[in-house]
């Protein structure tokens, strides 16, 4: 419902940046869409960095993307507000 790629790209970058790894502008790519660990596995795999557990680097990169939402503002879809103001009013979320 938002749009958050840039954040995420963000986080990728500033994650690997912390191990000293560069992304590539295909890793960059290949990202979108991908399980984090899985993609994060693979990263690691073709720089033979296996000493990194995927799971924790995972969850660092989540804790970026958290701490970058809280300061920067995102695009919310058009019609999302919309949305769920109609979804309240007919009660099926509570806003």
């Amino acid at each position: 419902m938002v749009d958050t790629m840039h954040i995420h790209n963000t986080a990728w970058v500033k994650l690997f940046s912390k191990y000293d790894i560069a992304l590539t502008t295909k890793e960059k790519a290949e990202q979108s869409g991908r399980i984090n660990t899985t993609f994060i596995a693979q990263v690691l795999n073709r720089r033979s960095a296996d000493t990194l557990d995927p799971q924790q680097l995972a969850q660092e990169k989540e804790e970026i993307v958290l701490d970058i939402l809280s300061r920067e503002a995102f695009f919310v879809f058009p019609g999302v507000l919309e949305f769920l103001g109609i979804l309240k009013k007919n009660k099926i979320i509570k806003l």
